[in-house]
């Protein structure tokens, strides 16, 4: 669950999946001061398949 600092008056917000940029990162990779969030490009994986016995 996601709740607001209401000392600091900081919003938080769940992720929409918002890519305004195709191009760049979404706001919130962007935006993270503390780098916690990170896109990265994943290459799938396909099982190789051996005849067994």
């Amino acid at each position: 669950m996601l709740k607001a600092d209401r000392m600091q008056h900081k919003v938080i917000m769940k992720c929409d999946m918002c890519l305004d940029h195709p191009t760049k990162s979404p706001q919130c990779v962007e935006k993270c001061p503390m780098q916690a969030i990170t896109l990265e490009e994943v290459t799938p994986v396909q099982p190789s398949l051996e005849e067994v016995n």
